[in-house]
């Protein structure tokens, strides 16, 4: 495979978003003790498309809404996603 086919496959993967949005955001929505357990956090209905992009960018999946939930105006979304481990079979 070439360098520019290989950068059009990472490009697209990464939904758009640079690899800091997509690090910058996992890193709020992994576990901080080891980022290949499954996810399960809180966020910002406004966030979930990155953050549902930054899950399967780094775990090969990506994430559900379980609940929606409204606090002061905002829409929330507890979300849940297989881990790394899940998704490579371990």
């Amino acid at each position: 495979m070439d360098k520019a086919t290989m950068q059009k496959l990472m490009d697209d993967a990464r939904g758009g978003y640079t690899r800091d949005q997509l690090q910058d955001i996992f890193d709020e929505v992994c576990d901080p003790d080891n980022w290949k357990e499954c996810i399960q956090a809180v966020i910002p209905a406004s966030d979930f498309d990155l953050a549902d992009k930054a899950v399967c960018y780094f775990t090969g999946g990506g994430l559900e809404i379980v609940k929606e939930m409204e606090h002061d105006g905002e829409i929330f979304y507890d979300v849940f996603g297989h881990g790394y481990y899940v998704h490579i079979g371990a």
